[in-house]
């Protein structure tokens, strides 16, 4: 117990975020498989240790439970593979953080397989022992993609992610039921008493988990579920709800109808600053809907662009509108694959949890704004900031593009380098906002994000007024304009970032400031304006007059 306490108590080491960034995590599944690897020698070779012994029933339970899961693969790939599904990552942290601390904490295993310990032992004093925290988190994630995505319990129960991606691993009850008991902490009674009635139904066949345990918990949740419940304001109320109180009879959940459900039917596709709205479209965004009208998916195009700086004559970019007035374009084929490398490579040590503006204090960054950790519900990814010649090159490249000034540090900020795990998100919101006015560069005029790498599934970024969303593709990149022409905020260009349901996701984000920019736009015959993006040096106005086969079309 000592040994583990000094572990646990490591100061001064970077613990790893196993659960928000997928190198660590796949760092852990690395560990994993070469525990296993010992954990075999150790039962294969019974004379040290006696047949039935409790350390060997221990070392047992954590080989069933790798090989149960039906994880174990001869690919030398495999740890990195499994560990970009949601199922598989949940049992590689629960797995690493109970199973292999009741082994080592064994006095018999440290007496009998110091060589096994010491591995263990440095791994976690290099690393950082897995905390409460990582295992949360990644049950949070599920919970996420479940919602997001539409996916009941029992499907992601059996592995079943999506229609195109099935994995052979499961969850028994005793997973279930901790899964429940995460759900009911953060008031998410739909999941929790989703996934109780499954652990109650699992339990029936592995009788893993204690029956009684798991039916006075589904009692709480109903209860706590039905006493926040209230008709009257159920259109209001948060998406975690059914459409009527529950009884006691059992399944009686299946039976009713998911709020999320009839609150996406009532305001699908609809566009106004109610917060209900995001939430929404933001949903069905997500899960593959568009909004779009008829007319305006005829204003959207692809072109080559060869007139906004004179290097493009040579080499034209591939450009792509997915929407009008606000509008978003996105650039193609404009990183390079050593240059993706570097940016990775050059900021994964730097990784942290995801901060977000706060209000406004003196003890601040410098421009009055005050850093505070990121709320999961709200945003869950891990970021860093990439300096250097690199990164300005990379600046050089969006004043090519967009025309706007973007090396000197009054125009634009740092590239943010983001990376969003299993689950990770960020909800509706605008990048420019008020409290930003209190910086003296003034508010964020535009965003330009890079995609540094192919989402296997999830990830968009969905603009949640304008009925689309954006696929990340590798090497591309996003560019919007945020506020109007008197620096207001525009509220259409509200967007959020798409859990990712299989593997990870990866951008840079570049956000040009206001004021510096002054000279550089043409003033309007109006107060609020918006920013128009040019095709080959013509505005909308313009473009409408020709026709599309006027334009070198790439697609």
């Amino acid at each position: 117990m000592h040994l583990f306490l000094q572990i646990s108590a490591q100061e001064g080491i970077k613990r790893r975020l196993y659960g928000q960034f997928i190198s660590d995590l796949k760092l852990l599944a690395r560990f994993d498989l070469e525990v296993v690897g010992h954990f075999m020698d150790i039962n294969l070779t019974t004379r040290k240790l006696p047949i039935g012994s409790d350390i060997l029933r221990q070392i047992e339970k954590y080989l069933q439970d790798f090989y149960g899961a039906r994880e174990y693969s001869k690919d030398s790939n495999a740890s990195e593979n499994i560990s970009m599904n949601p199922v598989c990552a949940f049992r590689i942290i629960r797995r690493v953080k109970y199973l292999l601390q009741n082994s080592i904490l064994k006095a018999l295993f440290r007496v009998k397989f110091g060589d096994e310990l010491r591995r263990i032992v440095l791994f976690l004093f290099k690393n950082g022992w897995i905390k409460t925290e990582d295992f949360e988190f990644i049950i949070d994630s599920i919970l996420r993609l479940a919602s997001v995505y539409n996916v009941d319990a029992n499907k992601f129960a059996m592995g079943q992610i999506s229609e195109t991606h099935i994995t052979n691993s499961t969850l028994n009850s005793i997973h279930c039921y901790e899964i429940a008991t995460v759900a009911i902490q953060r008031e998410n009674f739909v999941s929790a008493i989703e996934w109780l009635e499954l652990a109650k139904e699992k339990n029936l066949a592995d009788q893993l988990t204690s029956l009684p345990f798991v039916e006075i918990l589904l009692r709480k949740a109903i209860d706590e579920h039905n006493m926040y419940f209230e008709e009257d304001l159920m259109m209001d109320l948060e998406p975690n709800f059914f459409s009527r109180k529950i009884t006691y009879m059992p399944n009686d959940s299946k039976n009713a109808i998911k709020l999320q459900s009839l609150q996406y039917e009532a305001f699908k596709g609809k566009k106004g600053k109610r917060d209900k709205y995001y939430q929404v479209n933001y949903l069905g965004l997500c899960s593959g809907r568009h909004f779009q009208t008829d007319e305006e998916k005829l204003q959207l195009f692809c072109w080559n662009e060869f007139k906004i700086h004179p290097s493009f004559r040579i080499g034209p970019i591939k450009m792509e509108f997915w929407a009008r007035n606000p509008d978003i374009v996105q650039i193609y084929e404009i990183l390079h694959e050593s240059e993706i490398e570097t940016i990775i490579s050059d900021t994964s040590p730097n990784m942290a949890v995801s901060k977000f503006v706060g209000k406004k204090t003196s003890t601040s960054d410098g421009r009055g704004a005050k850093l505070e950790i990121a709320d999961r519900k709200v945003r869950s990814s891990v970021n860093t900031w990439f300096t250097g010649s690199e990164s300005m090159k990379l600046s050089q490249k969006i004043e090519r593009i967009t025309g706007l000034l973007a090396v000197s540090p009054s125009a634009a900020e740092q590239l943010q380098i983001a990376s969003y795990s299993l689950g990770g998100h960020n909800s509706p919101h605008s990048d420019s906002d008020e409290l930003r006015k209190v910086w003296t560069e003034g508010p964020r005029i535009a965003t330009f994000m890079f995609y540094l790498n192919d989402v296997e599934e999830g990830g968009s970024t969905a603009f949640t007024s304008l009925g689309v969303a954006a696929k990340p593709s590798k090497g591309s990149a996003l560019f919007w304009y945020n506020v109007f022409s008197d620096g207001t905020t525009d509220w259409d260009v509200i967007h959020g970032a798409c859990p990712v349901l299989i593997g990870e996701k990866w951008v840079a984000n570049k956000w040009i400031h206001f004021y510096d920019q002054f000279l550089l736009r043409k003033c309007g015959m109006r107060r609020k304006e918006r920013f128009q993006i040019p095709v080959n040096n013509m505005f909308e106005i313009e473009v409408h007059k020709l026709s599309a086969s006027t334009f070198p079309m790439y697609l």
